[in-house]
């Protein structure tokens, strides 16, 4: 699993029209219709259905589901949250300005699942309400590479990832200034289009309220209709801070430094009604 890289892999070019969106033969579709009265960054309403994550020695990190625009991350994070599934689980990926991702089961023989079963899958849910903004939580995915090991092509390979590809791993995106900063550059949502076009067989393009917010609060813009974004923090993002900034070393393939060098452990992951 799982990486969340920006290269582009394959441009292609697709049609795609109306508001239900379907794009490369097999791609998930999208629905690009916005509801002018949701806010990502709203509370939780009174008895609306919430998580907190308790991280040992950091604290709560609490978050807004959003179960109307993606039901089935939904509904898979709660039957694991309520199966103890994450009890134990590490951060065991952690990128400053970027995200920290977890989800992993405890143990070295551990197996990983979903609510559909071990080794099961659930294809990626993308909405055009929904953001890779600072504090977003999203499920982390097997990348295209991970399917063309078993003799996918490079096509094939990137709409499996895309159908495929999300299991209980899940990540909170965080950015600094110089992230939000870095929205202001000249052409960077072009070049972003750009890249989920390749990435994603999509032809997508961000609005000036999207953009604007980008600018205002940072996060992942590359990543949005290439994964499930299914909640947005409400308090705790200063502890998601503090784990993206713990000291980390390099992971088992060599390719990044991302594993932290103490372990940081998630203690449970409740599902209550917020008060």
């Amino acid at each position: 699993m799982k990486t969340l890289k920006f290269i582009v892999l394959i441009l292609i070019f697709v049609l795609c029209a109306g508001t239900i969106v379907g794009c490369s033969p097999g791609a998930p579709a999208a629905n690009l219709k916005i509801d002018p009265d949701f806010d990502q960054f709203a509370s939780a309403q009174p008895g609306e259905e919430i998580a907190v994550i308790s991280v040992k020695d950091y604290g709560d990190i609490t978050i807004r589901l959003f179960p109307q625009y993606a039901p089935n991350a939904v509904e898979n994070f709660k039957y694991l949250a309520n199966e103890s599934y994450y009890d134990g689980s590490p951060f065991h990926r952690v990128m400053k300005d970027f995200m920290v991702q977890s989800g992993r089961p405890a143990g070295e023989d551990a197996v990983e699942k979903t609510k559909w079963g071990e080794d099961a899958s659930f294809e990626v849910e993308r909405n055009d309400n929904l953001h890779h903004y600072t504090g977003a939580l999203s499920v982390a995915r097997k990348s295209s590479s991970a399917f063309m090991e078993d003799g996918s092509n490079p096509d094939e390979a990137r709409i499996r990832s895309l159908k495929e590809g999300q299991g209980s791993e899940f990540f909170i995106v965080q950015a600094s200034k110089d992230n939000i900063e870095s929205y202001s550059r000249q052409g960077i949502f072009a070049n972003y289009e750009s890249s989920i076009e390749g990435n994603y067989a999509i032809n997508y393009a961000f609005s000036q309220e999207v953009k604007d917010k980008y600018k205002e609060v940072g996060g992942a813009a590359a990543l949005d209709m290439g994964y499930t974004v299914f909640g947005q923090v409400m308090t705790g993002m200063d502890i998601v801070d503090k784990i993206a900034n713990v000291e980390t070393k390099l992971n088992d393939v060599g390719d990044e430094r991302s594993v932290p060098k103490k372990d940081i452990i998630i203690e449970s992951v409740k599902i209550t009604p917020m008060s």
